[in-house]
């Protein structure tokens, strides 16, 4: 049977990066599996190979805060970003017009699953695994399933219905078939529950870079909103926010929100020399040229921020490039190479205020859902919310999540795409050429050439 070249390479890769310190593999393992016994000899080979998945991380094309991160791409897709990039993938994404031959997506589908089968050769390798201490076999095993979810929730929300890879058996991966998102969303949500119970309160000596237990709580939360698990989500996202000695939103400097010492953040992915984070991508200086200019806010976007917005003044910065005055994400401050000390903020406590209010909202809790989108707005220097009804409250937590969340994550799309308002927003916004099957990406040219078992999202 052919190998998948992809998949293959993940192996090696993963296999090298867990060899960075000393000599780890002795008589090389089945090209299908990763051996517990040659690999996880110790807690420094283990705890090696955990960092390497977290370094594939910081470099994924789904989480790198780079160019054709989702985080860009969705915001073209959308109504944060307008495109001053004329290169033909770029293109494809500014107009809705994405092709399965799109390259950017097959690095999008590709990189999560290049972190779940790292994820999945950790958590095979340390099952029955004696010769790793049992804390850290915990630990381990929890960020696993951890990043493994995260991995799987971002494959779901862009591209529907995949895979769900749970093995590192390259034979069985290279045929598998399309899961029904119901059956993706509960794999996710059983993963987090692991994760949950595995992982301790308290963050590794690496600091937010790292899962613990209220991260997997939060990413939950998240889970459990995204399939409309309303009382769910509303409970794991109070267990967070009550860890009051943890977390607490920034409320003296909002430009220090993604310092990564920050007390609001959750979780972080550590920024890679010499690249930062979204800096890199955002951050627009004056006098620059036309070839530099990847994206600026859109009209709409930077326009609905309230008179006396808080965020605008510290999360939006400007540049003129002699003709006219130009607006973009500016939460992250450090580019190419600044000692500012900022990460990727992936999970911070702003996003489980507003869970818990969307999730009360849907749930008639009307009172305390206005009660967490005030807790927002008050922090960003505005009135409490005139909304009173559960259709304006919902609204009003659409609005918050859309200035709080800006150019995070991907979050405008996939909030956009999950509540069903895609289509009428971005119609308004793009016009009736907006179709409802653009809500998702198309599964690369590539896979189904590989796997005649996958099938492609409808309309392309």
């Amino acid at each position: 049977m052919k190998l998948n070249i992809i998949k293959y390479f993940t192996l090696v890769a993963f296999i090298l990066s867990i060899m960075s310190c000393e000599k780890l593999v002795e008589v090389s393992p089945p090209i299908n599996e990763l051996s517990s016994s040659s690999v996880f000899t110790n807690d420094a080979t283990a705890t090696s190979a955990l960092s390497g998945v977290y370094s594939t991380l910081s470099t994924a094309d789904f989480t790198s805060g780079g160019p054709i991160d989702f985080n860009m791409l969705s915001g073209k897709m959308g109504d944060e970003f307008t495109n001053h990039n004329d290169e033909l993938y770029n293109a494809q994404f500014a107009e809705n017009a994405i092709t399965p031959q799109n390259s950017y997506v097959m690095t999008l589908w590709s990189s999560p699953y290049t972190i779940i089968y790292q994820a999945n050769a950790l958590i095979s390798g340390l099952k029955d695994n004696t010769q790793v201490s049992a804390n850290l076999k915990v630990q381990l095993v929890g960020e696993s399933y951890f990043l493994r979810a995260y991995s799987h929730l971002f494959l779901v929300s862009a591209f529907g219905d995949v895979p769900l890879v749970t093995t590192t058996n390259y034979i069985e991966n290279n045929v598998a078939k399309r899961s029904g998102q119901a059956a993706v969303y509960d794999a996710i949500i059983a993963d987090l529950k692991i994760a949950k119970e595995l992982l301790a309160d308290n963050y590794p000596s690496t600091g937010r870079v790292r899962g613990n237990k209220w991260a997997a709580s939060a990413l939950l939360a998240r889970a459990y909103l995204y399939n409309k698990m309303w009382t769910d989500a509303a409970s794991e996202a109070t267990q967070v926010i009550n860890q009051s000695s943890l977390y607490s939103l920034e409320q003296t400097n909002l430009s220090d929100t993604f310092l990564s010492t920050n007390q609001e953040s959750i979780w972080q992915i550590q920024s890679s020399a010499p690249v930062t984070n979204e800096a890199q991508s955002f951050i627009l200086y004056p006098g620059f040229g036309p070839i530099d200019l990847q994206v600026s806010l859109t009209d709409d976007l930077f326009n609905s921020f309230e008179l006396g917005d808080k965020r605008k003044t510290a999360w939006v910065g400007q540049t003129n490039d002699g003709t006219m005055d130009w607006y973009y994400p500016y939460k992250y401050k450090s580019n190419w190479g600044n000692t500012r000390p900022e990460n990727s903020v992936r999970l911070r406590l702003a996003e489980l205020y507003l869970i818990r209010a969307e999730a009360r909202a849907n749930n008639n809790e009307l009172s305390t859902a206005k009660d967490d989108i005030d807790v927002i707005r008050l922090r960003a220097g505005l009135l409490p919310t005139a909304a009173t009804t559960k259709a304006a409250l919902l609204l009003a937590v659409e609005k918050e999540r859309r200035v709080e969340l800006f150019s995070e994550d991907g979050h405008r799309w996939k909030d956009l795409v999950r509540t069903g308002r895609a289509l009428t927003v971005l119609q308004a916004f793009k016009g009736q050429s907006f179709q409802a099957h653009e809500t998702l990406l198309p599964i690369p040219f590539l896979e189904i050439e590989k796997n005649k078992n996958l099938t492609q999202n409808s309309g392309y």
